[in-house]
């Protein structure tokens, strides 16, 4: 559902501020969120799966990882999926437990792997010797496997 904004005398109100003053106390270029906009989009997000089973969201938060928004996801229950040991550590100090994030990356290096098993979230592992690698660093780790029919590295497309 893409909502509109509404506008009072020819000027766009963001949550019932006037664009206008926003730019005057910011500045511009500005970047706005609505907070009431973020909880109805993920509980209706939740609620649409939720009501037939058990359900996980996991926001990529590579969209945007700004603190604010990530502590309103948390409050709202919400997951995280990461791709960088910095959106990890982000999402840490935004007050998400390393239990509700899931690290998926590509081509993780042993030092990722390394603070990721200190951080203590989920890691989805894509290769084999990303498992063997980092069976060589701790075995006492939650992960998860990411699976892909069909690929193979010698096949797959480069860009």
């Amino acid at each position: 559902m893409i909502r509109e904004y509404e506008g009072k005398d020819g000027i766009m109100l963001i949550d019932g501020i006037a664009a206008t003053e926003i730019a005057e106390e910011f500045g511009t270029p500005v970047y706005v969120t609505e907070e009431k906009r973020i909880r109805e989009n993920y509980r209706r997000i939740h609620g649409a799966f939720s009501k037939y089973m058990d359900t996980r969201v996991n926001y990529a938060c590579k969209a945007n990882t700004n603190l604010a928004v990530l502590r309103i996801l948390e409050q709202e229950g919400s997951c995280i999926d990461a791709v960088s040991i910095g959106e990890v550590l982000s999402c840490i100090r935004a007050g998400f437990s390393p239990d509700r994030i899931l690290y998926t990356g590509v081509n993780v290096s042993n030092g990722e792997l390394r603070a990721l098993v200190d951080a203590g979230c989920m890691i989805n592992i894509d290769s084999e010797s990303e498992l063997e690698r980092l069976a060589k660093i701790s075995t006492d780790v939650k992960i998860s496997f990411r699976i892909r029919p069909g690929w193979h590295p010698a096949t797959a497309p480069r860009s």
